[in-house]
């Protein structure tokens, strides 16, 4: 009966801080670059 709570525990997945800044800053660039790109393409 030792094992019985360990057995049970389900480690949940959680993203490591590094890799949720590194997909918020990817996703920064990009929005930043499309506008860049749009507003090159009105001139």
């Amino acid at each position: 009966m030792y094992g019985m709570s360990e057995e049970l525990f389900v480690p949940t997945a959680v993203p490591e801080p590094l890799t949720i800044l590194g997909a918020g800053t990817a996703i920064a660039f990009g929005v930043g670059f499309k506008r860049k790109l749009g507003k090159a393409k009105k001139k």
